[in-house]
């Protein structure tokens, strides 16, 4: 006979008990199939559990020692069977997310606390990364999701859900003559010296760069730098004027006015992207809670 779990289940009742009667009764067995069970326990461990007496048993050292580590090894599968029903429901793991830095400036703060509000078990860590960095570490699994601006992204292989619509202002500086046009469009902006992050880098910047050339102009880019914090600081030095997400507006940077685009503006919507295979509890609540938002 092997010490499994029931007969565990068994000898423990009745170290508790000290009576084998009361102890069937609480297990809803009757006594002869429990006596038999604890005496063919002694007998494959070679040592005696139990001092019988008339009104009941006791415990030898050897029982004594038995009971105590089976209760520890029992307590132990609880947990461990709650453990994994957490991590089977996604109320317990880690969840890696990539992201674009502009989106810190939007809704996902928002959403990360709700997420850490609602599953104070799940640990997260995050990644800056431009989306094509976002694509490669989400096929390579180095990160479960990730937020980029969605737009022109040709993800097959993974599943996307709209996390905000956005558009994209022109910032520029408070004394530019733009600021007293009362309806702003894209094609007005044909003769400003740009301010732009590298079209090489930021898939953003380029598709930027593609909605001026389908009205009818190519930007000038005056200058180039590597985070939006560069191209608001150069806006309000009057450098020349940058596109940018209307998020980022809360960065209220000095002498720095953002500028709505009343026609032909780019969007600049973030989207969550996760693999179409994937199989985590913990993405899968994470995904179910932006889309019943």
């Amino acid at each position: 006979m092997t010490f499994d779990l029931r007969s565990m289940r068994y000898f423990v009742a009745v170290a508790e008990e000290l009576n084998i009667s009361k102890a069937a009764e609480r297990l809803h067995i009757s006594q002869p199939p429990l006596s038999l069970q604890i005496q063919r326990l002694e007998d494959e461990l070679g040592f005696q559990l139990l001092q019988r007496h008339k009104r009941g048993v006791t415990l030898t050292h050897a029982g004594q020692a038995l009971a105590q580590e089976a209760k520890a090894v029992m307590s132990r599968m609880v947990q461990a069977v709650d453990t994994v029903q957490q991590i089977g429901r996604g109320e317990l793991g880690r969840l890696q997310i990539g992201i674009i830095g502009s989106a810190m400036w939007g809704d996902f703060p928002n959403l990360i606390q709700r997420f850490t509000q609602s599953y104070p078990e799940v640990a997260w860590g995050l990644q800056e990364l431009n989306p094509s960095g976002q694509i490669s570490a989400l096929e390579d699994k180095r990160i479960d999701i990730g937020f980029w601006r969605g737009v022109d992204t040709k993800a097959p292989h993974f599943e996307s859900v709209l996390v905000s619509q956005e558009e994209v202002h022109v910032a520029v500086n408070n004394d530019h003559p733009l600021c007293q046009k009362s309806r702003l469009q894209l094609s007005d902006l044909a003769n400003e010296n740009f301010l732009s992050m590298h079209t090489a880098y930021s898939d953003f910047a380029a598709y930027l760069n593609r909605c001026c050339l389908k009205q009818g102009f190519e930007p000038h880019i005056f200058q180039h730098a590597n985070e939006p914090q560069t191209l608001l600081a150069m806006v309000s030095a009057g450098m020349g004027i940058t596109l940018l997400p209307q998020s980022l507006s809360k960065i209220r940077w000095p002498k720095v006015k953002f500028l709505r685009l009343h026609k032909n503006a780019p969007s600049a919507d973030l989207y969550l992207f996760y693999r179409k295979d994937e199989l985590s509890p913990v993405v899968n609540k994470f995904v179910q809670m932006i889309k019943k938002r």
